[in-house]
């Protein structure tokens, strides 16, 4: 996996290269204000099969490694999933809309 990294005096920008390079699929890993402008990290979007198996061999590691009676887990408590704050509008282009491929889908 290579990480892309994009510059642009802004962000709408940036995002315009990273399509033009990495198609509409592309995976934006983060994008942060720097001296001059906005920089995007990003990934091809056939880099979600790797990414899902990485994330399925850290999940069996960690479970592997955390491994004990299912009697006692199953006795203690379990702290709900955090509530994220919904977006409370859309952005006004396009270009900002996110989607998922068929593949990041399945």
């Amino acid at each position: 996996m290579n990480v892309k990294r994009y510059f642009a005096p802004t962000a709408r920008e940036a995002l315009r290269a990273l399509k033009e390079a990495l198609g509409p699929d592309a995976i934006v890993l983060s994008n942060r204000a720097v001296d001059g402008g906005v920089e995007i990290l990003a990934l091809p979007g056939e880099a979600v099969s790797a990414l899902q198996a990485a994330n399925r061999a850290a999940v069996a590691a960690k479970t592997m490694g955390t491994a004990r009676n299912p009697a006692q887990a199953a006795a203690e408590p379990v702290a709900p999933p955090a509530q994220q704050p919904a977006a409370t509008r859309e952005p006004a282009d396009g270009d900002f809309r996110v989607s998922l491929s068929a593949l990041a889908a399945s």
